[in-house]
């Protein structure tokens, strides 16, 4: 699956670096060599996810968490990655080793006009 025009229900929010401040940069330095990847997950109340701490952008929406998780997999090419999620005060750490073995959720079924999540 490809986000080079980050598709598959996801929108972007565009800021300049400028805009993104000082302080974000110094929250989510970039990994050099050797160092874990580190990514940010929050869910706001419609339900809308923004990723933080992955290249090139401030901040990332998606309508979907699989999908999101998956954008975050590619952009750290499946490297050793420290993933947060946080949901309405619940936090959840997970540590990813090279090549994400951890199934931290997976994409939306549907079955008989139903749509179930397994995560």
């Amino acid at each position: 699956m490809s986000f080079a025009a980050a598709g598959s229900g996801a929108f972007h929010i565009r800021r300049t670096l400028a805009q993104a401040g000082k302080q974000w940069r110094e929250e989510w330095p970039t990994a050099g060599a050797g160092q874990t990847r580190h990514f940010r997950f929050t869910r706001d109340a419609p339900g809308i996810w923004t990723l933080t701490g992955a290249s090139n952008e401030p901040a990332i929406r998606f309508s979907d968490l699989a999908v999101a998780i998956s954008f975050a997999r590619e952009d750290a090419g499946a490297a050793e990655a420290d993933i947060e999620l946080w949901v309405d005060g619940f936090y959840v750490f997970v540590h990813q080793t090279k090549g994400w073995p951890h199934r931290i959720c997976a994409p939306a079924k549907r079955t008989a006009n139903r749509q179930m999540k397994r995560c």
